[in-house]
């Protein structure tokens, strides 16, 4: 046993801008929580969640990739340099649930269930994840297997 104080959990602020599907902002919070001792970050890093409306993403992937219509998630790394001991933001995730439960319904999913999985999708992406090499995509769906396990375990507990 140490003799360490626990560490804060990371800072997560979660702004919801839609208005179609009811999500528990307290449950993003925690699993983006969770995503983050599983990886090791910082405690003293923040994200934001922002939730939106079709139109909003489909602005934002117009801007940022180039491409037109609507994503499901977007990752916005934060490439600052951190202070030795102050607060930084790590980045930046968009979602759009309307997708979301577009994917949900197509795969047979619950659309909670699809949100959780785009959030840790953008969380990783944050941390330098990408899914563009066949081996590199086969490590991030193992990370994202393996929180959404363990924060599914949890919340069974």
């Amino acid at each position: 046993m140490t003799d360490e104080p626990p560490q804060r959990p990371i800072e997560v602020f979660v702004a919801n801008e839609q208005t179609d599907i009811s999500l528990d902002e307290r449950r993003l919070i925690s699993l983006c929580r969770l995503a983050a001792v599983e990886e090791g970050v910082d405690p003293r890093a923040e994200v934001t969640v922002l939730l939106v409306e079709r139109p909003a993403m489909a602005s934002l992937k117009e801007k940022w990739l180039g491409e037109p219509g609507p994503t499901d998630v977007l990752a916005f790394p934060m490439d600052d340099q951190v202070p030795e001991d102050e607060p930084y933001v790590l980045g930046d995730i968009v979602i759009c649930p309307d997708v979301a439960r577009e994917q949900a319904t197509e795969a047979g999913d619950k659309v909670t269930d699809e949100v959780d999985l785009l959030l840790v999708h953008g969380f990783l992406h944050l941390l330098g994840y990408d899914h563009v090499r066949p081996q590199d995509a086969r490590s991030m769906r193992h990370r994202e297997r393996k929180i959404l396990s363990e924060f599914n375990r949890g919340r069974a507990s």
